[in-house]
Formats: structure tokens, sequence, C-alpha cells
């Protein structure tokens, strides 16, 4: 997800177009200081052997890994990116 840095500029990117580019987020919260605070969690699965493979069955998913990484976004008073973190993990 190496987009979200160059997408997601702070003190620029809008909440409208955070919308248009990831979607609905999966949760919305305040944070301490009533700040808007997206949450989002993706997930994807990538198979390393390729395509060919899907014939095999089990050996097939011992060859695929999953990352999933959330990405949380706060927001100022001006509906405008404050700041943004990405949390990464890979199984």
């Amino acid at each position: 997800m190496g987009t979200v840095k160059s997408k997601v500029i702070k003190g620029e990117t809008t909440q409208d177009e955070i919308m248009k580019m990831f979607g609905s987020p999966n949760l919305v919260s305040k944070n301490k200081s009533n700040k808007d605070v997206w949450s989002y969690n993706r997930m994807s699965v990538e198979n390393k052997a390729g395509s060919t493979d899907f014939f095999a069955g089990q050996r097939a998913s011992q060859s695929s890994s999953s990352k999933s990484f959330d990405l949380i976004i706060t927001f100022d008073e001006h509906d405008v990116v404050a700041d943004y973190s990405v949390v990464s993990t890979a199984y």
C-alpha cells in the first residue's frame, strides 16, 4: 500500500478525497481533541506461486500470504488530513 504516502498529504487532502480513494471507513470516531478519526482495515491475499497453482489444492494455500493494513487518519476542524498512520502486517 505504498500509494497512501503519495496520495494522502497532511494539510491538503480532504475527507471527500479520502472517501473517493478508499471508500467508507470501517470506523469513525473522535479523538481527545474532538477531531474526526477514520480507521480503515484492508486485507489482501497474494499467491506467491502464480495463478497456475490453483489446481494444487492444499499446496497452493501454503504458498500464499495474507497482508492486512490499518490506515488511521485524523482530520482537523476543516475536514482536512491533520495526520495519518499506516500499520501493515504480513503473515
